[in-house]
């Protein structure tokens, strides 16, 4: 069950937890459009990256979309680098090597790289929130 009732503000458990302050959720409904429009990658990649950030954050409703794909066949390389950075982040947190900044300079520009970045803090940052008030999936 999840700790804290849902508001009857927002579209999704997620939103309607933030409904409980609405300048709160305005701003992060905002921010998560606002990153999600400037991304630059497709959204089987976006997905993706989603699925995998979701299943290592505990977070019920957030894995009840599906598990990652986990073949990597349909992606192009900018694609698979952002997937890999991802992992590389998954397992390693902030202590990533230079090295891969450089693979992800050969197929990104500094926005890009600066957006995917920005996009996985903010799912993370998310997702955490879900798993700690227990934010369960839904039909």
């Amino acid at each position: 069950m999840t700790l804290i009732k849902l508001s009857e503000l927002g579209e999704t458990p997620y939103q309607q937890l933030l409904g409980h302050n609405e300048q709160l959720l305005q701003s992060w409904t905002t921010l998560a459009q606002t990153i999600e429009q400037n991304l630059h990658l497709q959204p089987k990649v976006v997905e993706e990256i989603r699925r995998m950030l979701a299943h290592q954050s505990g977070c019920s409703y957030c894995k009840s979309k599906g598990k990652p794909e986990g073949s990597k066949a349909q992606f192009n390389p900018k694609e698979l680098t952002a997937i890999g950075f991802t992992e590389v982040y998954m397992t390693m947190g902030t202590n990533i090597p230079d090295y891969l900044f450089q693979e992800l300079y050969k197929v990104m520009t500094d926005e890009e790289i600066i957006m995917l970045i920005a996009y996985i803090q903010f799912t993370e940052c998310q997702q955490k929130f879900g798993a700690l008030v227990q934010l369960e999936a839904t039909d």
